[in-house]
């Protein structure tokens, strides 16, 4: 019988096999073997309960998880953001305010002061030989400025000031205004609402009928292009303004609130020098700082609540109208919204200026001048630093030729006054108090006099041979 060949990758593949066959049995007797042993089998028994345990867990039913504990939204809003930065921005102001090296400072100076006054009062009552009935009402003022001065010392009456100040801020703008992120919400409120106001202001044009000829169609199609067009710049435009007017808001708030806590720390520096006259000007340069600190804040937020109601009352009026257009004509609706987009341009830009002009305004009240309030104020707003500094370099250049120019005047007509008096033979004139003229009419009067005769020989003792 013929034997079949048998393919070299069978044999291969039978010897791979039997192989591992062989090697499979000699691990099963060397285990078999090894099972005899104490730990092995304990090791056999541990490897069967973590099989079953892995089978077991796997029959069993899903795990509910604990119900979460956590908000289902991020807890995150502007006005908390505003609440820390304002907080930490306060504490560490707090800080400066109440350094303890200055308030030592202000103690020593006051007290300096109030021996030095009281010994100079009682010197001078000794010199003039008065009794101790005046030096009593030589000291009593003394006494008094010293008590004023320990009342802002103590922070008292400093505290009563701006707690009053800001209670006025308050009332006007309907916040806080004793914080910093209570005035910068004050401020920054009527500011979001406007934007708002501005947002939703409606189209008039979108209220217009609906004609059924082509060309009213056409028309209808023309004015909500155009009014669509003036909607998107006006809007634009009146958003990234208000936003400009709300930047210098919040400037004029910080620096008045800044200015506010930099006056306090610097009371005990100043303060003081209300007991000593000479320099008596610089407490009352102190106090009428605070004051102006504390009423930048409340002019601000006047000005913030009407530029608030100018806008307000636009996007009234545009809902009005709005309303009213019904079945008008497209191009008057077109006109319409050409007046109210151009209106509500015009009053941001109004805004803007009223919130610019709110420091020189708190200036203007304490001084009672209103030079710095008008629509002149338009250059603290367009005019640049660089042109400021290159105006304020001119002005110096021109002052100076103007007063070289009135000098060289004074010194000619000098020079010929003193020439008139010499040709005429009259004795100099002392009337010249300014050194350049005088030294003029001098060269002058010099130089045209006649010569002196010469004078005649005096007699004298003979010569000695």
């Amino acid at each position: 019988m013929k034997q079949e060949a048998v393919s070299p990758a069978v044999l291969a593949f039978a010897n791979f096999l039997g192989a591992l066959a062989e090697h499979a049995v000699r691990y099963a007797i060397v285990i078999r073997s090894r099972m005899g042993e104490r730990k092995y089998f304990v090791r056999a028994v541990l490897l069967a309960l973590c099989i079953g345990c892995t089978f077991a867990f796997g029959q069993a039913g899903p795990i509910t998880p604990p119900p979460t504990t956590t908000p289902s939204t991020y807890a995150f809003s502007a006005s908390s953001l505003m609440a820390e930065i304002g907080a930490a921005v306060t504490a560490k102001l707090t800080e400066l305010e109440n350094n303890s090296s200055l308030q030592g400072f202000g103690k020593l100076v006051t007290g300096f002061f109030l021996i030095l006054t009281m010994i100079w009062a009682a010197l001078r009552m000794m010199a003039g030989g008065r009794g101790i009935g005046e030096l009593i009402g030589e000291w009593v003022p003394i006494f008094v400025c010293f008590g004023i001065v320990t009342m802002f010392l103590d922070r008292g009456a400093a505290n009563l000031i701006v707690a009053t100040m800001d209670g006025i801020g308050s009332a006007i703008g309907g916040a806080n205004m004793s914080t910093l992120d209570g005035a910068i919400n004050a401020g920054a409120a009527p500011i979001f609402k406007a934007i708002a106001a501005v947002v939703d202001q409606p189209r008039v044009t979108e209220a217009s009928g609906s004609p059924t000829d082509i060309l009213g169609r056409l028309g209808t199609i023309a004015a909500g292009l155009g009014s669509m067009l003036m909607m998107a710049i006006a809007k634009i435009l009146t958003a990234f303004i208000l936003v400009i007017a709300g930047v210098i808001m919040v400037a004029n708030v910080i620096l008045g609130f800044i200015s506010v806590r930099l006056v306090l720390a610097l009371a005990p520096v100043m303060v003081p020098f209300l007991m000593f006259r000479p320099l008596g000007w610089l407490f009352d340069a102190w106090l009428k700082f605070l004051l102006g600190a504390c009423m930048l804040k409340i002019v601000t937020a006047f000005l913030l609540n009407v530029a608030a109601g100018l806008l307000t009352t636009m996007s009234s009026l545009a809902l009005k109208h709005y309303t009213e257009a019904k079945g008008a004509a497209p191009m008057e609706t077109l006109y319409a919204d050409v007046v109210l987009f151009g209106m509500m341009l015009v009053f941001a830009i109004l805004a803007s200026l009223l919130v610019a002009q709110a420091p020189s305004i708190a200036t203007g009240l304490l001084s009672g001048s209103a030079g710095g309030i008008g629509f002149a104020g338009i250059k603290g707003l367009t005019q640049s630093v660089g042109g400021r500094v290159s105006s304020g370099t001119v002005s110096g250049v021109s002052a100076g030729a103007g007063a070289a120019a009135a000098q060289g005047a004074r010194n000619g007509l000098s020079y010929r006054a003193g020439r008139k008096d010499a040709q005429a033979g009259r004795q100099a004139s002392l009337a010249y108090r300014d050194p350049r003229a005088k030294a003029a009419y001098a060269t002058a009067y010099r130089k045209f006099s006649p010569p002196k005769p010469p004078s005649p020989p005096t007699s004298g003792p003979p010569p000695s041979p």
